[in-house]
């Protein structure tokens, strides 16, 4: 992904001032609903959202005719994994804000919504859908609160490794890190949080809690040093488990924003 970072940071910029535009919308940063936030944004856009049961490898759609600007999601997909779903919708979203102007249509299917997609339209799309879904002062209230990965993600409804390279991309902005560096200080936090939910250590001894007030040379020569495995950066993520109801939930949404 470094290869493209122009385009990262292009992306980035494009969904700060989607945030910026809706943010009042948030009433409460540590009660952030992405599901929420991004159904809200697509309705105020005028954007239809759709679903329709495609093949397993089929993500979703981003369609803009003559008639109507839609987001159609794989609803088989869907009712495996409700992060799967919110992914796809900020997915979309991203083409909308960004592409729209360069084609009307775009199919996406499971590899180009992974982090090795090698398509920069598509790795825009993906770095936008993070960003939407965990906003930059989202993020950095839940860390400073010193919430794990794990309750990070369980509270904003992304997979694992979304929120993962969404961590990557924070340190590399907000501290200047090199995308290595941020990979091993994330997968560090990762896997503390891990020993958290096992009772074995504490999340907050993570070196990631120490970026602010520690060298940050010093850091990252003790975590080089300790061999930290990083190669839960490169493989596949983890299955979500299933969860029912996907269709009724987009639904109570609506609902609930009174849309």
């Amino acid at each position: 992904m470094t290869l493209y970072r122009r385009e990262i940071d292009e992306a980035i910029l494009f969904a700060n001032r989607v945030y910026i535009k809706y943010k009042d919308f948030i009433k409460n940063t540590l009660q952030f609903k992405s599901d929420a936030f991004v159904v809200n944004i697509i309705h105020q856009e005028g954007i239809n959202i759709d679903y329709y049961p495609f093949s397993n490898d089929m993500c979703g759609m981003f369609i803009d005719d003559e008639f109507e600007k839609t987001i159609v999601f794989n609803i088989n997909q869907s009712r495996q994994s409700p992060e799967r779903r919110n992914f796809t919708l900020g997915h979309e979203l991203g083409h909308y804000f960004m592409h729209r102007d360069k084609q009307s249509q775009f199919t996406d299917r499971t590899k180009d919504l992974m982090d090795n997609s090698i398509k920069p339209f598509e790795i825009q799309a993906n770095v936008f859908a993070s960003y939407i879904l965990l906003p930059t002062k989202i993020l950095e209230t839940m860390l400073m609160s010193k919430y794990s990965f794990f309750r990070i993600q369980k509270l904003i409804k992304i997979s694992y490794k979304a929120l993962f390279w969404r961590l990557v991309n924070h340190l590399i902005e907000i501290y200047n890190l090199t995308q290595e560096e941020a990979i091993l200080i994330t997968e560090e936090y990762r896997q503390y949080s891990i020993k958290k939910l096992n009772n074995e250590a504490h999340h907050l001894n993570a070196q990631l809690f120490k970026l602010t007030y520690f060298n940050k040379k010093q850091i990252i020569d003790k975590l080089k040093n300790e061999n930290i495995d990083i190669s839960y950066a490169y493989n596949e993520d983890e299955k979500a488990p299933k969860t029912k109801h996907i269709i009724e939930n987009i639904e109570n949404i609506k609902s609930q924003l009174g849309l």
